[in-house]
C-alpha cells in the first residue's frame, strides 16, 4: 500500500519505569521509536526523544513526532535506553499496533516496557490521528472499531490497576 492513510502526531510526554541500568547517580533516559524499517526523530534530536538528563526512573520529554501512516496492521516499535558514553542501555522495549494510536478524538494511554520478558515500567504517549480527506469506503466501521479500540483500552487499564491492588491485599495479608 503506497497511498497514505493520514498523518499520526505522537508525543512521548514521561516514562515510569521500574528498571533501573544504574548502580550509581541517576539514568538519562530517552526512547527511540521506529516503524516498517524507519525510525523517526524530533527534527533535533536523531531518531529518539532528547535524554533527560539525570531524569531517573520518571523522565519527562514532551517531544514530539509524527507518522506518515501506510497501513494500520503495521507496529510501532519503541525502545527506553539510558544514554551513556560508549553503548546505551536498554531499560526495556515494546511495540503497538499503528491502529491503536489512529483514532479519532486522539489517544492519551501509557504503554508497557518490558526487559527480558518481564515489565520494566510504562512511557505515557499521546497521539492525534488526522486521516487523509478522502473517506474510506468502510469509514463508519473503521471509525466504530476505533472506538470500541479506545474503549476496551481504558477497560485494560481499570483491570490492570484492580489485579494490582488485588495483588498488594494479598501480599498484606500473607504478611
Amino acid at each position: 500500500m503506497s497511498d497514505s492513510l493520514g498523518t499520526l502526531t505522537i508525543t512521548c510526554i514521561d516514562a515510569a519505569f521500574t528498571r533501573d541500568t544504574q548502580k550509581i547517580g541517576r539514568m538519562d533516559p530517552y526512547v527511540r521509536f521506529w516503524s516498517r524499517g524507519h525510525e523517526y526523530k524530533n527534527a533535533d534530536w536523531r531518531h529518539r526523544t532528547q535524554p533527560h538528563k539525570d531524569g531517573g526512573k520518571h523522565p519527562k520529554w514532551n517531544d514530539t513526532f509524527s507518522i506518515d501512516v501506510k497501513y494500520l496492521g503495521d507496529d510501532l516499535h519503541y525502545a527506553a535506553l539510558d544514554d551513556d558514553r560508549g553503548k546505551d542501555d536498554e531499560i526495556g522495549n515494546g511495540s503497538q499496533k499503528l491502529s491503536a494510536f489512529c483514532i479519532a478524538g486522539g489517544i492519551d494511554e501509557w504503554f508497557e516496557v518490558e526487559h527480558k520478558d518481564k515489565s520494566a515500567g510504562k512511557i505515557h504517549l499521546k497521539a492525534t490521528w488526522a486521516p487523509r480527506k478522502e473517506e474510506h469506503p468502510q469509514q463508519n466501521l473503521i471509525d466504530e472499531a476505533q472506538a470500541q479500540i479506545k474503549i476496551l483500552a481504558h477497560k485494560k487499564h481499570e483491570l490492570e490497576d484492580e489485579y494490582r491492588e488485588v495483588g498488594e491485599r494479598i501480599h498484606e495479608h500473607e504478611a
